[in-house]
């Protein structure tokens, strides 16, 4: 028997491998490969194969497959296995590499979507609440190489509601801690997705309040951010308003300086990293 290493497995080198098997199949070769040979009574062989052999040299086959991996064997028909021409047939086609990038754009992205469909992926990219940071971990989708990882990547992003949660910023020193750790995360972390982001959760008053600022961007609309309150009773109806107001008008600003630069998901960032007074949230000693 021959050792595992050259063994012909799916994605192998056919050509390098049938090189191998000639000075293995030796004296069978000098006698034409296909030579009558009956099958021995403990083959194990079933009848109804049997019965269908071409003059299909068991010998020579039974050579051929202690060279083939169990992986690759299993997709060769089983009547196939021991008809040497076939068998090779077989090996030939089975034995190639699946190249995901010779496949249409369409198809590959219909696959990119099953796999991120069905891939457990987090969609807290940001987190600095309890004394630590943490980002988030992309799919293994996007480290294979650079175009899948391009094709895959912008696909994830932009299909996902990203979430960002940070502590209470009801005082402007930690407003500009946070505003910071986002623009430290932007650069560092999410620069190569900035522009295909289209819908982000910002989290505050987790503590508290539980506030969430929802930003999303569309090509037709623009820039929007609105305002959600888990617990209302929290927040006053007047100041909820005051606040919703507050973050249409910095939206509409943000929205002209983004036609301004050509920008798309990058005016998400630059929202929440402009001025402190937008997300300063005043909240008075009662309601603390």
């Amino acid at each position: 028997m021959v050792g595992t290493k050259t063994k012909l497995d799916i994605g192998g080198d056919y050509d390098q491998w049938w090189k191998g098997m000639q000075p293995a199949l030796g004296e069978l070769w000098a006698r034409g490969l296909l030579v009558y040979c009956k099958p021995p009574r403990d083959s194990r062989i079933p009848r109804y194969v049997e019965g269908t052999m071409e003059e299909g040299n068991v010998e020579a086959s039974m050579v051929i497959l202690s060279r083939v991996s169990t992986s690759l064997l299993l997709r060769v028909p089983i009547e196939d296995r021991f008809q040497p021409r076939k068998l090779l047939a077989h090996l030939i086609t089975f034995s190639k590499p699946f190249r995901i990038l010779d496949l249409p754009f369409e198809i590959r992205l219909r696959i990119y979507e099953m796999y991120l469909d069905a891939a457990p992926c987090s969609t807290e990219v940001l987190n600095e609440c309890y004394g630590r940071t943490t980002t988030c971990v992309l799919p293994h989708l996007t480290k294979t190489c650079r175009q899948i990882r391009q094709e895959s990547l912008k696909l994830f992003i932009s299909s996902k509601t990203l979430n960002i949660e940070l502590p209470d910023s009801t005082d402007e020193s930690q407003a500009l801690r946070n505003m910071d750790t986002i623009r430290r995360w932007a650069e560092k972390c999410a620069r190569a997705y900035l522009r295909h982001v289209r819908h982000l959760n910002l989290w505050t008053f987790h503590h508290y309040k539980g506030f969430r600022c929802s930003l999303s961007f569309t090509d037709h609309e623009g820039l929007k951010i609105s305002l959600e309150n888990d617990r209302p009773r929290d927040y006053d109806d007047a100041k909820a308003e005051a606040k919703r107001k507050q973050l249409q008008e910095h939206a509409e600003k943000i929205e002209a300086e983004r036609r301004a630069l050509d920008l798309k998901g990058e005016s998400i960032i630059l929202a929440m990293i402009r001025d402190t007074q937008v997300w300063f949230w005043e909240i008075d000693e009662e309601d603390r």
